[in-house]
């Protein structure tokens, strides 16, 4: 990661414009928040401070999964399709490792420090009464959060040892569907509601755990227990998919 940096700021304008372009852009997404709520008090019973908290835990927890996983997601298929994963084989080391570190993306250190400012602002807020049951719950919620981001991430990558092309399909069911979670689920019907609890379980990493913190009321009030568990199957089920598509490459033969 250290050698990214130096290699990425031997170019400076470049490097502070990426910088730049993330904490931008997400900057964007929390004033997209505070035009809604100026001309919505409220949505559905959640105000300003509110939807900043549910989507800053979305943004902070992709953050950190995305800096890391960035390259295996995005890249994978390209080395299957150029041949280049041979030369992650023949390294004495497991390929997952080899893969997630033969890359760093830097730009997302500004996303995740846009994202913990507004996720710190928004806590300091709305004046949350903690508890010690409250905080733990919420710092398994958070690393929860992380684990079905990565392990998302990595299982749309690994698909491409059988679809090649999976970088766009993590763009429909994952990057366009977690849209929804940035607003209560409240306010959809009860299949969005289902597939994203269920099926697609991003509501898992954010509306739940909000749910619980904010003392909220919902159906599935209990919901947020399923964070962390779901978190960790769902890594695990990525470490084992990879596996097997490890065990599935053919090279290209050139």
């Amino acid at each position: 990661m250290k050698s990214t940096i130096k290699a990425e700021y031997q170019y400076k304008t470049n490097f502070f414009f990426g910088l730049f372009a993330n904490l931008y852009t997400y900057f964007l997404t929390y004033t997209s928040i505070w035009i809604l709520t100026h001309k919505f008090s409220v949505i559905d019973g959640w105000n300003y401070n509110e939807l900043v908290f549910l989507t800053a835990l979305n943004l902070f927890t992709y953050a950190i999964a995305i800096t890391v996983l960035y390259h295996y997601v995005s890249g994978l298929e390209n080395y299957l399709l150029e041949g280049r994963f041979d030369r992650v084989l023949v390294r004495p080391i497991n390929p997952i490792i080899s893969l997630i570190f033969d890359g760093f993306a830097w730009m997302g250190i500004g996303q995740l420090l846009v994202s913990s400012v507004f996720l710190i602002n928004s806590i300091i807020a709305l004046e949350i009464h903690w508890t010690t049951y409250k905080i733990v719950v919420f710092i398994f919620c958070l690393i929860g959060g992380v684990l079905i981001q990565g392990a998302a991430l990595m299982i749309f990558g690994t698909l491409s040892f059988w679809v090649k092309k999976s970088y766009s399909l993590s763009i429909i069911l994952f990057y366009n569907l977690k849209t929804f979670i940035n607003y209560p689920l409240t306010i959809f019907g009860p299949f969005i509601r289902n597939i994203l609890t269920f099926v697609l379980p991003w509501a898992l990493i954010n509306y739940y755990p909000a749910v619980f913190v904010l003392g909220k009321k919902d159906e599935l009030s209990m919901g947020y227990l399923l964070t962390p568990i779901v978190g960790t199957l769902m890594m695990i089920g990525a470490i084992l998919l990879t596996q097997i598509g490890v065990k599935k490459y053919n090279s290209t033969g050139s």
